[in-house]
């Protein structure tokens, strides 16, 4: 599939300009805004407000623990935020519509790597334009202007195979040294293109298991293990040094996206394998690359085995979720929503590889009835490029008002229009010290308390968003009832990293004594109480009443 240097440079132009088409759109979104939509945001803001205030390592909700969450994103905001004198919020708002561009960037690296230019500009445009529909971007491989963890690895995540098809390729100890650094890097922004890139590696290793000399095969896959545990130790000493990979809370990475649920999977992959255009389209372009795959292109190899990985990985959240049903308990590492997200990659890949191979096939009919045809090779490659661009150009209308560019900005600028919330950011923007706990139900901490991360502490403590990796269990009872778009709730303390348990409110006796019985509690006599209830505090050996209520 190679082509002329021509081709590739008109390739790589359309290319560029599919991805500014791109990133208009999601500037358009974010360009004005100075929140981003979603608690997952707050989440992340928390995280880089910890790394900016000196403490990369320090968990921003918990006082005492560690981080639990990939640091990369929140560590880059925190610089790009002190490098633009730009506040926190704002940098997660904007910086996404710019800095996703990673993503297709990278993927046409790939696949012009493993194919040609044409196959990658083809492909690009499925990934922006074709595959995705009306899902949110993370669930679907795309472009996003949202600056989540599981968008801008994707872009790592592209690398990283890069990495592995050159490792493959070249079998030498600084090719193996390189892939093990983009697994690590990737590792360190998000958590599901790491375990494929990884596994991806393990199954490609054992089969050089059987060619290469046993000193030579060790010494290549100790120069992948070791750079990439090296490169992802800043987290794996928290997860792994710290808290021996033991998941107190599970229900973070049990999450089960709705149409992944194990009830819905029969109308979800009816619906996932309703034939379209599209889809046969990438039906063919993946059989041609599985012959290609078992005639010995080591580089196509590469690139299948990461797809297979990626569904089994896919697979064992289907028998995750079977094994619960039944009583049976297996570990969920992160949810399988992120694989589904990668399967859409793959799917763009398929997409490129089959129109090309139709066009090809197409071509070589045309010029055995027509031998003047014979020797033009620079024709199927513009109609390849121009078949692409057309089928991009009648999806675009669709695609500016996909979910990101319209629901999640409305979304953000519905972050706080109440203006309370305002002033509560307010207040704990200038008045709690790095020795206060803010005591808050999970929303108000989401929105609020928690995105404070360097200074106090505050708990989110909706169960999907408490601990993973430490040792604070969420109590049963520990979400406070009422709809969620009242903030005003029952309080909540967290103390010595555990929940000690809910504050009533039908009486102010009943709020001071469960403060008392919780004195016992480590280092909670010299903390100064931040309600956020509504009503001050008076704790028993604080010597002080609380402040600030809001």
């Amino acid at each position: 599939m190679r082509r002329s240097v021509a081709v590739g440079v008109l390739a790589s132009i359309v290319v560029g300009l599919a991805c500014v088409t791109a990133a208009r759109q999601g500037v358009r979104a974010t360009a004005d805004l100075t929140w981003p939509p979603g608690s997952d945001f707050s989440r992340d803001i928390a995280g880089a407000e910890a790394v900016a205030s000196g403490h990369p390592l320090a968990d921003p909700l918990y006082r005492g623990e560690w981080s639990w969450y990939n640091p990369l994103v929140p560590a880059m905001v925190a610089g790009l935020a002190k490098v633009t004198h730009q506040e926190i919020p704002i940098v997660y708002a904007r910086a996404g519509a710019y800095l996703n561009l990673l993503a297709p960037l990278t993927l046409f690296a790939l696949i012009a790597v493993v194919f040609d230019a044409v196959v990658a500009a083809t492909v690009v445009l499925a990934f922006l334009f074709v595959i995705p529909g009306r899902e949110p971007a993370w669930t679907y491989a795309t472009y996003s202007p949202w600056l989540l963890p599981v968008q801008f690895t994707q872009g790592l995540f592209y690398l990283g195979l890069l990495a592995l098809v050159w490792a493959a390729s070249r079998k030498t100890g600084t090719a193996c040294a390189l892939a093990g650094f983009a697994t690590g890097l990737t590792f360190l922004g998000h958590t599901a293109p790491a375990l494929v890139l990884g596994t991806t590696a393990l199954v490609m290793a054992a089969f050089e298991a059987l060619r290469l000399p046993g000193v030579r095969w060790t010494g290549l896959v100790m120069a992948y293990t070791v750079t990439a545990a090296l490169v992802a130790s800043p987290f794996l000493v928290s997860i792994v040094g710290h808290y021996h990979l033991q998941v107190r809370n599970p229900a973070p990475s049990a999450w089960v996206y709705t149409p992944l649920e194990l009830s819905r999977a029969g109308t979800f992959w009816r619906a996932f394998f309703v034939p379209s255009v599209a889809g046969l389209v990438s039906l063919i372009g993946w059989a041609r690359l599985f012959s290609m795959s078992g005639a010995g292109s080591g580089a196509v190899r590469c690139l299948t085995t990461s797809a297979v990985v990626c569904g089994l990985w896919l697979a064992i959240s289907y028998l995750v979720q079977a094994a619960r049903a039944y009583g049976y308990w297996l570990p969920s590492i992160v949810p399988g929503f992120h694989f589904l997200l990668l399967f859409g990659a793959f799917q763009a890949v398929g997409f490129g590889v089959g129109l090309a191979t139709i066009v090809n096939l197409g071509w070589q009919l045309a010029e055995n009835w027509w031998v003047e045809l014979s020797g033009r090779r620079t024709i199927p490659a513009l109609l390849i490029v121009g078949l692409a661009v057309i089928v991009a150009a009648s999806r675009y209308p669709a695609y500016v008002i996909r979910p990101d560019f319209v629901e999640e900005r409305q979304s953000a600028q519905r972050m706080f229009a109440d203006p309370a919330l305002r002033q509560m950011l307010q207040w704990l923007r200038r008045t709690p010290s790095t020795s206060d706990v803010v005591l808050a139900g999970d929303f108000v901490s989401c929105r609020c308390s928690g995105p404070q991360g360097g200074g106090c502490r505050s708990p989110v403590l909706e169960p999907i968003r408490g601990l993973e990796r430490k040792g604070a269990r969420p109590r049963r009872d520990a979400t406070p009832a009422g709809p969620l778009g009242r903030w005003r709730r029952a309080a909540f303390l967290v103390a010595g990293g555990k929940v000690s348990g809910p504050v009533r409110r039908d009486s102010n006796r009943s709020r001071r004594a469960w403060l008392r019985r919780s004195d016992s509690t480590a280092g909670l006599a010299k903390r100064r109480l931040v309600d956020l209830s509504g009503r001050s505090l008076t704790r028993t050996g604080c010597g002080r009443r609380s402040t600030g209520a809001v």
